[in-house]
């Protein structure tokens, strides 16, 4: 029993430790500090330089960007949020894409079958210092966005590229759409 007990208390102090990754936090004094970095609720940041170290959080009034695992977070100002939100940046043009992943609990069916949690992404596009939210695809309204560039309108029109390649659609603006 007190074998398993051990083995149960290094399994959670693993877990705990494994929430923060490797990362580097960019502050607004334009200095960047390296070590191991938690997002929390997409508005908080909890650095330590050493994994022994007890964190210290940050949030959109210290920080400017985060880099984590190869992306890049940035707090971004929207008139749909009460304060900036640590949005990832997925694309950087002209017109930016951001992303903000969320968990579902799941469900069931109705035939009983849980569905388990569910991945839900959120993008935002960033255009003229303005964030417009467009889900997981376009809707007729957000396409005017794109109004000084009739070629991807008219790709987006017949169906060349559907609502939901919002990746594709906002890198093929940035390429070939300035």
């Amino acid at each position: 029993m007190k074998t398993v007990l051990i083995i149960l208390a290094l399994f959670s102090f693993s877990f705990l430790n494994a929430q923060y990754s490797k990362g580097k936090i960019y502050l607004k004094d334009e200095t960047s500090l390296e070590g191991f970095v938690q997002i929390k609720d997409m508005q908080i940041v909890s650095f330590k330089i050493n994994r022994k170290d007890t964190p210290v959080e940050y949030n959109h009034e210290t920080i400017n960007s985060v880099h984590v695992n190869n992306t890049k977070y940035e707090y971004v100002k929207s008139k749909n949020f009460d304060t900036p939100k640590l949005l990832s940046e997925m694309i950087q043009g002209k017109i930016k894409l951001y992303s903000f992943i969320t968990f579902s609990t799941g469900g069931y069916s109705s035939n009983g079958i849980s569905s388990g949690p569910q991945r839900i992404p959120y993008y935002y596009i960033s255009v003229k210092d303005s964030l417009i939210s467009v889900g997981s695809k376009f809707n007729k309204k957000q396409i005017t966005v794109f109004n000084d560039c009739p070629s991807l309108v008219k790709k987006i029109k017949t169906k060349e590229f559907k609502k939901w390649d919002i990746y594709d659609i906002v890198e093929f603006y940035n390429e070939d759409c300035n």
